[in-house]
């Protein structure tokens, strides 16, 4: 159960900001052509999310690590650009945007990255920039 908060939500910038000064940009092991804002810890980033939202019990900032699974995608679709070459690609679930930046670098026609976490959405543009790339986001729950 999320707590009760009598705080405005953030903007987008304030967003930004929490991310520059919570994460850094660092190339995940699997694919290090890529670099992407996470945490080194997981503890004080979780806290620091429950204390800038004015509230206990926040899902954990999925958006701040490279996940294996992520990872091992990015790394086959970068290793087999024609996949994803010339079509619409939707990142489900896209936390840090890293198969969404993966599939901009394979030459993907479209691409759509997908979370209801307002923090991924910020961290999937600061990703992209990070990374020359651009694309769609929303926070629609597909």
């Amino acid at each position: 159960m999320t707590g009760e908060s009598n705080r405005q939500p953030l903007t987008p910038e304030e967003r930004e900001t929490f991310i520059r000064n919570n994460a850094r940009l660092i190339a995940p092991p699997l694919v290090p052509e890529i670099t992407l804002y996470l945490a080194e810890e997981s503890v004080p980033i979780w806290q620091k999310s429950e204390d800038e939202l004015g509230e206990i019990n926040v899902p954990p900032p999925y958006w701040a690590f490279a996940w294996a699974g992520g990872q091992a995608l990015a790394r086959y679709l970068l290793d087999n650009p024609q996949v994803c070459a010339q079509q619409s690609v939707i990142d489900l679930g896209a936390g840090s945007g890293l198969t969404a930046i993966a599939a901009a670098k394979c030459g993907a026609a479209s691409i759509l990255a997908a979370d209801v976490d307002q923090f991924a959405l910020a961290a999937c543009r600061m990703n992209a920039i990070a990374n020359g790339e651009a694309f769609a986001t929303t926070s629609d729950d597909l």
